[in-house]
């Protein structure tokens, strides 16, 4: 009993005698740092004595460090082509299963956009502000390439959502700009109108064609507009035609503002032809002895008289302003054709 009881006391010593891990680093850490004190020199020395082996040692570890590296990259490599393999399996397995199953995979998509709206909704928005401008270009180029299915398409939406239609008509005439914009539309387009039926010009009339139709008619007009004809051509295509009364001729032009402006210019010509043909042969002339090209008389002479009826037409009281450098004397004279009255100025040289 006696030994016994003396082992127990001596492991009870030991166990007293443990220290803990934080206590034992101390302690290690304290004797380390006074036999670094004590040896102040050692690791200089040591490092001295073996740089060689030091330096050989290094070059070891980052070799092979280097050859670790390497094969961990080619095994990430091995592993990432494997994934894409594996993947690449499963969407031609896929695939096949679809081109197999079409009704089946039409069910599944259908159930799988059912479950998942909002995740589909997400998606289909990212991709859109992904690729917005791709995608509008891409719409872009749909609708010129084919107009006529475009509009189609919006017929028959237009057709199958009637309150869709009311309620975007009504969304947009409530913004004030787009109803004022809409109004001023109309507005030109009646002013538009009269100035036709002033001229005497039948009412614009249209209806919708088809791209192949409106191919077809250019075509047609160009080929017949174009194509050179005999005289015995022609002269079988006047057979069909007579001639207007001169009456009627005369009564039209009197009624027609787009025949009364016409004939302004003709006047003019008639009144002071000779002397813008005398202007334009002295400008000529004048021209050639700077070295510049003379001018074409007749088409200059025109240009003229068509400006000098613009200005006047243009001028709230129906005549020129003269300018003050110009060496010559303004006077007015009256343009009286068949339906108009125009002052129209005279400049008379010195």
């Amino acid at each position: 009993m006696t030994e016994r009881s003396g082992a127990t006391s001596d492991d009870q010593d030991r166990r007293s005698r443990r220290v803990s891990p934080e206590e034992r680093k101390a302690r290690d850490t304290a004797a380390r740092k006074a036999w670094n004190e004590a040896h102040p020199d050692y690791y200089r020395d040591y490092r001295e004595r073996n740089r060689e082996s030091i330096r050989a040692k290094g070059r070891e570890r980052e070799r092979e460090r280097r050859v670790r590296m390497k094969a961990e990259a080619e095994q990430r490599r091995q592993k990432m082509a494997a994934e894409a393999e594996r993947r690449r399996r499963d969407v031609e397995r896929a695939r096949e299963w679809a081109q197999r199953n079409p009704d089946k995979k039409r069910e599944q998509r259908r159930l799988y956009v059912e479950n998942n709206r909002e995740r589909v909704r997400a998606l289909q928005l990212a991709y859109y502000y992904r690729n917005r401008e791709q995608i509008l270009q891409n719409a872009r180029e749909r609708r010129l390439a084919d107009p006529d299915k475009r509009r189609q398409q919006q017929r028959r939406w237009q057709q199958a959502n009637p309150e869709k239609v009311r309620e975007n008509q009504r969304r947009y005439r409530s913004n004030p700009e787009t109803a004022e914009k809409a109004r001023a539309y109309n507005r030109e387009w009646k002013r538009r109108e009269r100035r036709r039926q002033q001229a005497g010009l039948p009412p614009r009339r249209l209806h919708p064609a088809s791209e192949e139709e409106r191919a077809a008619n250019l075509a047609a007009a160009t080929e017949f507009f174009t194509r050179r004809r005999l005289v015995s051509e022609r002269r079988r295509l006047m057979q069909h035609f007579e001639r207007t009364p001169r009456p009627l001729l005369e009564e039209w032009m009197r009624k027609s503002a787009l025949a009364r402006r016409r004939q302004i210019v003709p006047d003019y010509l008639v009144e002071h032809g000779e002397r813008l043909r005398d202007e334009v042969t002295l400008d000529s002339r004048a021209r050639q002895a700077r070295g510049a090209d003379p001018y074409d008389l007749e088409t200059e002479v025109r240009r003229r008289a068509i400006a000098a009826v613009r200005r006047a037409r243009a001028d709230p009281q129906g005549r020129l302003r003269e300018d003050a450098s110009a060496p010559t004397h303004g006077t007015d004279a009256y343009i009286d054709s068949s339906a108009a009255r125009v002052r129209v100025p005279v400049r008379i040289r010195p």
